[in-house]
């Protein structure tokens, strides 16, 4: 099976978690590999790249209701609402002051070791 026909494979009838652990151990016995990971190990790192896609298009689509609805993006959101950055003993503070009852999509951060507290 070439990477092509797996790729295929994984978007247009994915297999279940056992049936992709008998095709990694088929394949890498067929082709003589030997990784330096073991299966469960690219499981749990393709559950999170899945994660991270599917939120990712979860706040995209949010994104775009709020549009439809007459909110705004990108630099109408930054001059409506400045984003202040502070950096001090080795942490770093977004600050956003937002109007009573505004929506706001800012970027998707690549960490998810922000904490965000919300005043009203």
């Amino acid at each position: 099976m070439s990477i092509n026909e797996i790729d295929e494979q994984a978007t247009s009838d994915p297999l279940s978690k056992e049936e992709l652990k008998k095709q990694f151990v088929e394949q890498t016995e067929k082709l003589g590999l030997k990784h330096t990971f073991t299966f469960e190990e690219a499981w749990e790192t393709a559950q999170e790249i899945r994660k991270k896609q599917e939120y990712r298009e979860r706040i995209t689509s949010l994104e775009q209701e709020i549009v439809s609805l007459g909110g705004v993006t990108g630099d109408e959101v930054n001059e409506l609402n400045p984003l202040k950055h502070t950096f001090a003993g080795g942490c770093y503070v977004r600050e956003i002051y937002n109007p009573l009852g505004a929506w706001l999509c800012y970027s998707i951060m690549r960490s998810f070791y922000s904490l965000n507290s919300i005043f009203c």
